[in-house]
C-alpha cells in the first residue's frame, strides 16, 4: 500500500504520510523498533518540511517517534522530543487539552524510566491535579495518573504514600468499572508490587492470584496480559523462596509465550529474564547463565548493543558469570556496561552497580589496584542511592563489599583466602548477598509496574 501510494500520490501526499505513520505504529506494536524508528523518522522529516512543525499530523508523528525512542531505552531522545511536543501542544491546544495532558503524562513516565524521580514526581503531580479538575476524580485517565504517581513514590521509598494511592485506584476502579474490568487486575498488580517491596509476600501473592484469575476468565488463558500475570505470580514465588512453584510456573508461561507471542517478544524476554533471576537466587548458576545469555542475545539483535535494555540484560549475565568464578568473561561484559553507563547514566545507581560488578571481576583475577577504586566508587554510589534501588534488586549489601575492599587492600586473594577456606567470590560465597539477585532487565522492571491501561500513541491525534 505504501509503495503504491508513494508512486501514485507522491511521497509528500497527506494520505501517503499517514499510511507511513500507521505502518510505523504497527511495527512498533510488534516490537520492531528499529524499523519503526526509521520509517517514522522519514515521515516526520517530510511532515516538518511540508506541513510545518506544529501541524497535528506532525505532532502526532513526533509523539509516536518519542514513544519508539523510549521503548528502545533511548531516553534522552525521547525526553527531548516529548518536551517539544508538549511545548507545541500547550501553545496550539492549551495546557488542559487532552493531548497536552497525555504528553505531560508520557514525559513524566520517561523521567521515571530515566530514574529522574524528582522531575517525574513534580510533573506527574501536576498531571494528576489537572486531570482531577478537568476530568473528575474517578475518570479512568485520572486513575492512571494516580497509579503513575504511586509508581514514583515506590521508587523513592515512600511506601505508605504509594500504597494509599494504589489502594484508592483499585477501590475507584472496582466501584466505577466493575470487578471484572481489565483495569482491575492492573491496579491489583501495582498494589501487589508495593506490598512485596515491603516484604508482605503473602499479600502480594494473594493480589496477583486474584489478578490472574480475572484475566484468565475475562481475557482467556493465553492473552498477553494473562501471561504477564502468570509471570508476576512466579516472581512472587521466587521472592518468597518457593522455587519449585516458581520454576513450574515460569516454564508454563514461557511455553505459551513462545508459541503465541514468539520467542523474542517483549513479554517472552521479560519472563526469560525473571526466570534467570530465579535461578540466580536459587543458586542454579549454570541455568541462570543460560537464561541470561538468551535474554542478552535477543536484546542485542532487537535493539543493538548501545541500549539501556541491552545493558541491563548484560548485568544479569555478569552476575551469572561471577557466581561461577568466570571472571574473565564477566570482566569483558562488565566493561561494556560501565562504558555505557558512564556515558548515558552518570548518576544512576546502575552505573555504580556496573562499577561494582567490574571491580568484583577484576578482584577475582587478582587485579587489585584496578579493582579497588571501582569497588569503592560503586559501593558509595549504591549506598547513597540505596532507597531508590534496593527494593528492586536486593543487591545492596554493605558488609560483603567492605570485606572485598579490605581484602584488596590487604593483598589477600578474594578467590583463595589465606586460611585455605572457601572462596569469597563464586558459588555459595560470602559475596553472594551482593551478587545473588540480579537486577531485572528494563523490561522486567517496567513490566512489574503495570501500564496496560496506558494510551497507545496510535490512537492519539
Amino acid at each position: 500500500m505504501l509503495v503504491l501510494q508513494r508512486r501514485v500520490l507522491g511521497p509528500e501526499n497527506a494520505k501517503t504520510l499517514r499510511t507511513g505513520s500507521r505502518l510505523a505504529g504497527a511495527a512498533g506494536g510488534e516490537g520492531r523498533y528499529p524499523q519503526a524508528e526509521e520509517l517514522l523518522g522519514q515521515v516526520l522529516k517530510i511532515q516538518r518540511r511540508v506541513l510545518g512543525s506544529e501541524h497535528p499530523d506532525t505532532l502526532h508523528s513526533m509523539y509516536g517517534l518519542a514513544i519508539i525512542y523510549r521503548e528502545q531505552g533511548k531516553y534522552p531522545q525521547a525526553e527531548a522530543l516529548f518536551g517539544q511536543v508538549l511545548h507545541s501542544n500547550s501553545r496550539v491546544f492549551g495546557l488542559e487539552h487532552a493531548n497536552t495532558l497525555d504528553c505531560m503524562d508520557k514525559l513524566a513516565e520517561t523521567y521515571y524510566r530515566e530514574r529522574k524521580y524528582p522531575q517525574a514526581e513534580t510533573l506527574g503531580g501536576q498531571v494528576l491535579d489537572m486531570r482531577r479538575r478537568v476530568l473528575g476524580p474517578e475518570h479512568p485517565e485520572t486513575t492512571i495518573s494516580m497509579s503513575d504517581l504511586a509508581n514514583v513514590y515506590v521508587a523513592r521509598g515512600r511506601y505508605e504514600m504509594a500504597e494509599s494511592l494504589y489502594s484508592q485506584t483499585l477501590e475507584i476502579r472496582r466501584r466505577v468499572l466493575g470487578p471484572d474490568n481489565p483495569f482491575i487486575p492492573a491496579a491489583m498488580n501495582n498494589l501487589a508490587i508495593v506490598r512485596g517491596d515491603e516484604g508482605k509476600y503473602a499479600q502480594a501473592e494473594a493480589l496477583d492470584r486474584q489478578a490472574l484469575e480475572i484475566r484468565r476468565r475475562v481475557l482467556g488463558p493465553e492473552h498477553p496480559e494473562t501471561l504477564m500475570s502468570m509471570d508476576n505470580l512466579a516472581c512472587d514465588y521466587t521472592h518468597d523462596g518457593k522455587y519449585v512453584q516458581a520454576e513450574a510456573l515460569f516454564a508454563r508461561t514461557l511455553e505459551v509465550q513462545r508459541r503465541v507471542m514468539g520467542s523474542e517478544s517483549q513479554g517472552t524476554l521479560s519472563t526469560l529474564s525473571d526466570a534467570a533471576s530465579m535461578y540466580q537466587r536459587e543458586g542454579k548458576y549454570a541455568l541462570a547463565e543460560a537464561y541470561a545469555a538468551g535474554t542478552l542475545a535477543a536484546w542485542r539483535r532487537k535493539l543493538g548493543a548501545q541500549s539501556a535494555v541491552t545493558m541491563e540484560a548484560a548485568a544479569g549475565m555478569v552476575l551469572a558469570y561471577l557466581s561461577q568464578g568466570k571472571f574473565a568473561e564477566s570482566e569483558s561484559l562488565a566493561r561494556e556496561a560501565v562504558e555505557f553507563d558512564r556515558k548515558n547514566r552518570t548518576d544512576d545507581w546502575q552505573r555504580f552497580r556496573a562499577e561494582s560488578l567490574l571491580g568484583a571481576s577484576l578482584a577475582g583475577q587478582k587485579k587489585y589496584a584496578e579493582a579497588e577504586p571501582l569497588l569503592l566508587d560503586g559501593y558509595q554510589g549504591m549506598a547513597a542511592g540505596k532507597t531508590a534501588c534496593q527494593f528492586r534488586t536486593g543487591i545492596i549489601s554493605t558488609v560483603p563489599v567492605n570485606g572485598l575492599l579490605n581484602s584488596t587492600r590487604r593483598g589477600a586473594s578474594p578467590t583463595k583466602p589465606a586460611n585455605g577456606g572457601r572462596s569469597e567470590i563464586g558459588a555459595n560465597s560470602s559475596l553472594d548477598p551482593l551478587f545473588s539477585t540480579p537486577a531485572p532487565s528494563a523490561l522486567c522492571y517496567l513490566r512489574k509496574i503495570n501500564r496496560s491501561d496506558a494510551i497507545p500513541y496510535s490512537t492519539c491525534s
